[in-house]
């Protein structure tokens, strides 16, 4: 046979090749028919009642996503947008930090939140929210994250944990002041297992991990100094600072008679000190830490904890 010929202009070729071949699967797709009762008809998808249904749904996945916590209403709303963002988009919209580790971490904390979602649901099928599921999971906020939060005292199993979670978290503090040496990325894991065994020390537990910490211990004037409160970077905005400081604080005045209670923080540091005020916490006063960042000390009366709300 002859050699075929290349065509002389290749890009038409291509374009009214395909277009050719489209135009005949589109004629054979109309022809061709399914023979009866091989496979089941298509349900109709047009008719009132399915369009009713289907408004509900949407409705109820909706008011599912308004009730969730922290970032994650926001988080899922970007993911669902009709412009499809990207996820440093994502990011920047719901308020990370665009090109750190947030942006990279939105995969996962989409993950999260999208599993609190699916439990937030599941009380529309028992009829009353926060419930007991069946199988005896609780929903609402034990339910978040995934998994179930837990808070509990800590024990000297978890002080290597804790201390690696520490120096990741503090990372981003160090790099608003510039400062490297602040307390937290330079203590000691024996330090840490010293207070671990002589202060008050709970953790938040994402099933075995422990994704958030905070001490506390007493003055002699009976004041609760509360310090090193952290949570993982992926699950901040979730309401684990505030739960963890509830727990530092109930356990300085049931267990150590605290009458007050005493904590400080950067003074560039505003996403704790908005966490702080939220918490009913006053500024009394500043000071300079020993590696040179200025600290806003703040505090408040223990009996006034009962009064407020956790976020």
């Amino acid at each position: 046979p002859a050699a075929a010929v290349p065509p002389r202009d290749p890009a038409r070729w291509v374009r009214d090749t395909v277009r050719a071949e489209a135009r005949k699967g589109r004629r054979t797709a109309r022809r061709e028919r399914p023979y009866a009762g091989t496979e089941p008809a298509a349900p109709h998808t047009g008719s009132p009642e399915r369009a009713a249904l289907g408004a509900a749904e949407r409705r109820a996945l909706r008011a599912a996503m308004a009730r969730l916590p922290g970032r994650c209403s926001r988080l899922l709303d970007a993911m669902l947008a009709p412009t499809d963002p990207t996820y440093r988009e994502i990011a920047g919209g719901v308020g990370y930090v665009t090109g750190g580790v947030w942006a990279r971490s939105v995969p996962v904390a989409l993950d999260v939140c999208a599993e609190c979602w699916r439990r937030r649901l599941s009380p529309l099928n028992c009829g009353e929210e926060g419930g007991r599921q069946p199988g005896g999971q609780v929903s609402g906020r034990r339910a978040h994250m995934g998994m179930s939060v837990i808070i509990s005292a800590a024990t000297a199993q978890d002080v290597e944990q804790i201390f690696r979670l520490q120096y990741l978290c503090f990372q981003r503090e160090a790099e608003l002041y510039d400062n490297y040496r602040i307390d937290p990325l330079v203590q000691t894991l024996d330090a840490v297992r010293g207070e671990v065994a002589d202060d008050l020390v709970f953790v938040a537990r994402l099933g075995d991990e422990v994704v958030g910490s905070v001490r506390g211990f007493t003055d002699p004037d009976g004041t609760g100094q509360i310090g090193k409160l952290c949570v993982h970077p992926r699950l901040q905005g979730h309401g684990l600072g505030t739960r963890l400081l509830n727990a530092a604080e109930a356990a300085l005045a049931a267990d150590r008679s605290a009458t007050r209670f005493r904590l400080h923080t950067g003074h560039r540091s505003e996403s704790n000190l908005r966490l702080y005020r939220r918490a009913g916490y006053a500024q009394v006063g500043d000071a300079t830490g020993t590696d040179g960042v200025r600290l806003i000390l703040l505090e408040k009366e223990a009996a006034a904890q009962e009064f407020v709300a956790s976020a």
